[in-house]
């Protein structure tokens, strides 16, 4: 009794949204969101900068169209629509805000797994665990291996993500 009362809600609830009945299960809603789906493409009055995005709205266009088609993606193809309206929406400063802070985001991420990997070495040196564990002295002498290989790639990302924001920056102050 439950789950017929629970499967009514649900198909009610996808009715109330999408303004469609369900009849046939989640085939109907599947198909019906898939049509719900498209991206409207930007006209030159909504925004400013929209002769810099074009390329970027036409792939994602295509990406949009690509993953519709298939149904098990849907709900993500939504939330990058919902995404897109939202960024769509924004002013160039807006743009340029949001693309600082989530380059600062990712240094903060890059930095915070380089410390840990740093304190990770010092936890293991101090506790002296190489020796007291000997079955896992092997995989402590890979993961220093690996560890040198994942500091000198970090670095690398820090110092190109670095010139990348300092480029963008100068781009948006004299434009």
């Amino acid at each position: 009794m439950n789950k017929q009362m629970n499967n009514k809600l649900t198909n009610d609830l996808i009715q109330l949204v999408t303004g469609v009945p369900v009849c046939a299960g989640y085939q109907s809603w599947f198909r019906t969101n898939t049509q719900i789906l498209t991206l409207e493409p930007r006209t030159e009055s909504q925004s400013t900068e929209s002769h810099v995005l074009s390329p970027i709205v036409d792939s994602s266009k295509e990406i949009g169209y690509q993953v519709s088609e298939s149904h098990v993606l849907s709900p993500i193809v939504d939330i990058f629509n919902y995404t897109q309206e939202i960024l769509s929406g924004l002013t160039l400063e807006q743009h340029a805000c949001f693309v600082n802070g989530l380059g600062f985001f990712l240094v903060f991420i890059t930095l915070n797994s380089l410390v840990s990997a740093y304190f990770g070495n010092k936890i293991i040196q101090y506790f002296q665990l190489d020796k007291k564990y000997p079955r896992l002295a092997k995989i402590i002498e890979y993961r220093i291996k690996f560890m040198n290989f994942y500091l000198i790639s970090n670095t690398i990302f820090l110092y190109a993500l670095s010139l990348f924001f300092i480029m963008v920056n100068l781009f948006f102050f004299f434009n």
